[in-house]
This record gives structure tokens, C-alpha cells and sequence, in this order.
């Protein structure tokens, strides 16, 4: 643990930048509505969580409160998505997901529908709206392009 009570696994980078270094991680799935749980799970030092929303269905200010407990102790946290659907995967986005998880995937085909709702234009189908909490409720509307890219990188 550093200092500030956070542990080290944190400072080591993005979850992208860990996964490339084909670093050994530690994550749990979190199938209950208590943001505490996500809090103790960070700090028990995991890599990240992946909030359930196919087997433990969950409404959308559950996901953003579990992805906020996250965020507050720099756990990334990914979300199960019940279907590849455009909407499940925006809303998941919506809410501040570090990235999806996709269910029941069996074709390249699914996976490149699922992409071009994570991407905004040009590289996706991402609908656009400035006052989400990804998007800092409105507070990046002046920089949005750039929130934009930064996202699509």
C-alpha cells in the first residue's frame, strides 16, 4: 500500500497497458449492489472487477455507484453486458465502464457489432452526449473531440 491507503498494483499502470504486457492480473466479478464490496476488493489489492450484469442484473445507478467505488481507489472496472446489444454496451460506457465484457461470443462478426458501439465516429456508431458522467456531466462539452479520441484510443 502506498501512503494514501491505495495499493501498489494501481501505480503500475493502465489495465490496457498491463493486459499488452501480458502481465499477470488478478480480477473478481462482482455479482452483489454494494459498492462497498468493489471498495474492499480493491483494497485487497485486485487488478480490476467486472460488475455482472448478465446473471446479476443490476439498474444503472447501481452500475454507475459501483464503478464510482471503483474509481475512487483507481480499480478499473469492466462490465458484463447480459447481450451484444448497442444500448447495454452505451449505457455500460455511459456510466464510466473501463471497457465491456461480452457474453456468449461465437463469430468475429459479433465482436465488430459490439466495437462499433464502444467507438464514437469515425471509427464507430457511439451516440454522443456531453452530459453523461464519462463524459464529466457536461464539463468536457468545450473539449469533447479530445474526450472523444482519448476514448477511442
Amino acid at each position: 500500500m502506498n501512503d494514501r491507503g491505495t495499493p501498489l498494483n494501481r501505480a503500475r499502470g493502465s489495465l490496457k497497458a498491463r493486459i499488452r504486457a501480458q502481465e499477470r492480473l488478478v480480477g473478481c466479478f462482482v455479482f452483489m449492489q454494494a459498492p462497498a464490496i468493489v471498495e474492499i476488493l480493491a483494497l485487497a489489492g485486485f487488478d480490476f472487477v467486472v460488475i455482472d450484469l448478465e446473471h446479476a442484473p443490476k439498474d444503472w445507478e447501481t452500475v454507475e455507484n459501483l464503478i464510482r467505488a471503483a474509481d475512487v481507489h483507481g480499480l478499473p472496472a469492466l462490465v458484463r453486458v447480459p447481450e451484444i446489444a448497442p444500448h447495454w454496451i452505451l449505457h455500460a460506457l455511459e456510466c464510466g465502464a473501463a471497457g465491456i465484457v461480452l457474453p456468449f461470443v461465437q463469430h468475429a462478426e459479433e465482436v465488430q457489432r459490439a466495437a462499433r458501439a464502444m467507438f464514437y465516429a469515425p471509427l464507430g456508431e457511439r451516440g454522443t452526449c456531453t452530459q453523461t458522467r464519462a463524459a464529466g456531466f457536461g464539463a468536457r462539452r468545450g473539449d469533447f473531440m479530445r474526450h472523444a479520441a482519448l476514448q477511442n484510443e
